[in-house]
């Protein structure tokens, strides 16, 4: 991490001053719980990397791809309020209490529900994200990994049950 960090900042740094974006996406798959173990999280490289973007004028927006549970806590070493976290089958509300009022939460929605669940399935569990989740702020809702099969009514729910409750 240490080696490759020049190497990002400038690439980044470059893409921004094309493209004008302050946000880096940033998935570091393969380093969720059932892939290696907290010994082998390489948390302090990591750390390094976000603060360099963080102190360069970036938001990381994270897709935590898997299960980051256990390394939701690593979390609270960054700035409160600097970084986007989409979890993907980490414990959502686990990481409310760990994270909530430090870091923005981003999806929730199952998957499975957007590509074969009811609307009205959707939009409860619509109702059940923005009342536990994001009762105080910090939340965007949205699927947990991409909408590739979704059907359209579903997502549309999810956009207009949200929509009504955005703060």
């Amino acid at each position: 991490m240490e080696r490759v960090l020049p190497i990002i900042l400038r690439k980044i740094k470059t893409l921004s001053q094309t493209s004008g974006t302050r946000l880096v996406f940033m998935g570091p798959h393969r380093g969720s719980d059932g892939c290696m173990s907290l010994k082998q999280f390489d948390w302090p490289g990591l750390r390094a990397t976000i603060l360099a973007l963080i102190d360069a004028g970036f938001t990381p927006y994270f897709f935590w791809e898997g299960d980051y549970t256990s390394r939701l806590a690593y979390l609270l070493e960054i700035h409160p309020g600097k970084i986007i976290c989409r979890l993907d089958r980490s414990d959502i509300c686990k990481a409310r209490k760990v994270l909530g009022g430090h870091h923005c939460i981003a999806g929730g929605m199952l998957p499975f529900l957007l590509q074969t669940g009811s609307v009205q399935q959707v939009k409860e569990e619509c109702l059940k994200l923005i009342e536990t989740i994001g009762s105080d702020g910090g939340f965007i809702m949205g699927s947990s990994c991409p909408l590739d099969e979704a059907k359209m009514e579903n997502v549309k729910t999810m956009v207009e049950v949200t929509a009504q409750y955005r703060t």
